[in-house]
């Protein structure tokens, strides 16, 4: 089978900023390349965002529909649709694949949709959001999201995940029909040459002067309390220490007032936001909730030198001490210590950069596309399609037992 039309429905899509939307504009790019029409259904983002027209766009288009913020992410929308309105695009696109990037109500209904037409959907697995209600104030919700989760995506015909540490982490918790499908790196926009001294200057670090970097949303569940230990730690040692974040969020405002020194660039996109990257020295990335970190393989593509829990896209493409600067997960003490190390150890930290630069190389997206091809298309083979025929009802019971 030969992929000539795609569905993607998600609550979230460029030009919005999260590793979501980057993941999926670029799937999307590599699929129009192939010559695929796709079709986007998802939230209108704004009072003046308008849908595109695959006449002006060359195959794509897409459909928008009223959304309400996210609780915590006001920034971003859940879409709302009745399952009759989902049923009639969906015959009215007619896909020959359907991918559902989001579990809320609007992936919820394309789901129903294409298991009342037979249509195998493909769910993709890219937030830990069980993980993210402990820092919303509802973690009490976490084994019932989860159900759900576990629930809404065994009921697709497979999951797509970016790493095999996640993969084990689903089956473990009574996930099926799990894949693989990693994240890749544009290493024309994100590269070491891009490093810029006028930058540099701004932020008041000469030429040889190590910079510590965050890039991603200044909120509770990137662990930035963690972000914020590690520059106490560092700055009572070294003062001069530059700490610049590059994004925004909720945490910010606190964040500034408690420490006027450190170095809000705000939020970045494209050019600048490589030089941003290449301008760095040593990434921090804290968090312990993301499903990959679509940051960390920029990063390592920008030439900069990671410190990292050994775990999401530092855990698949990189080793401690020979490629980045791991901690365990949940070692807040070594991960200091390792952030220390990456300041005072120059010859070591040139090292492990010019390393994770050579491992980001091989992050190729158009070999990703390729494969994510390749699981819708198996998606819709007589396989899969009756393994999805032969579920139970799509009914999500919340008083069933777990698997």
């Amino acid at each position: 089978m030969t992929l000539k039309n795609v569905l993607l429905v998600t609550e979230t899509y460029r030009p919005e900023i999260n590793g979501v939307a980057t993941t999926l504009g670029k799937w999307v790019d590599g699929m129009l390349a192939l010559g695929i029409r796709v079709t986007v259904i998802r939230p209108k983002q704004h009072s003046a965002d308008k849908a595109i027209d695959s006449r002006t766009f060359d195959r794509e288009s897409d459909k928008l529909v009223f959304g309400l913020p996210i609780p915590g992410y006001a920034d971003l929308k859940f879409g709302l649709v009745s399952q009759k309105w989902m049923k009639h695009q969906l015959q009215r696109i007619k896909p020959c694949a359907i991918y559902i990037a989001t579990e809320g109500p609007l992936g919820y209904a394309a789901l129903k949709a294409a298991k009342q037409l037979k249509i195998g959907a493909v769910t993709g697995f890219h937030t830990n959001f069980q993980s993210y209600s402990k820092f919303y104030n509802f973690g009490f919700l976490e084994p019932l999201i989860m159900k759900y989760m576990r629930w809404f995506h065994n009921t697709s015909a497979s999951t797509l995940v970016p790493t095999q540490q996640q993969k084990q982490m689903l089956e473990h918790k009574g996930f099926t029909n799990t894949e693989v499908v990693s994240r890749g790196i544009d290493g024309e926009l994100f590269s070491p040459t891009k490093r810029n001294q006028q930058l540099r200057d701004q932020w008041g670090a000469s030429e040889n002067e190590p910079v510590f970097l965050y890039v991603g949303r200044i909120a509770a569940e990137k662990n930035l309390e963690l972000l914020a230990d590690t520059y106490e730690s560092i700055s009572e040692k070294y003062p001069k220490a530059k700490f610049v974040l590059v994004g925004d969020g909720p945490l910010k405002p606190s964040l500034a007032a408690r420490y006027p020194a450190l170095i809000f660039a705000g939020v970045k996109r494209g050019e600048e936001l490589a030089q941003h990257y290449a301008s760095g020295d040593i990434f921090l990335f804290p968090s312990q909730t993301d499903t990959f970190g679509n940051v960390v393989t920029e990063a390592m593509a920008s030439g900069c030198c990671i410190c990292a829990f050994d775990d999401a896209a530092a855990k698949e493409h990189l080793d401690n001490r020979q490629s980045a600067f791991l901690a365990d997960l949940g070692d807040d003490r070594q991960f200091i210590k390792n952030a220390i190390a990456a300041y005072e150890k120059t010859d070591l930290r040139k090292n492990l950069s010019m390393s994770s630069v050579v491992l980001a190389q091989r992050l190729n997206w158009q070999k990703i596309v390729q494969q994510f091809c390749k699981t819708l298309e198996k998606s819709q083979s007589t396989q899969y399609g009756k393994a999805h025929a032969n579920r139970s009802n799509l009914r999500f019971k919340p008083e069933s037992s777990s698997r």
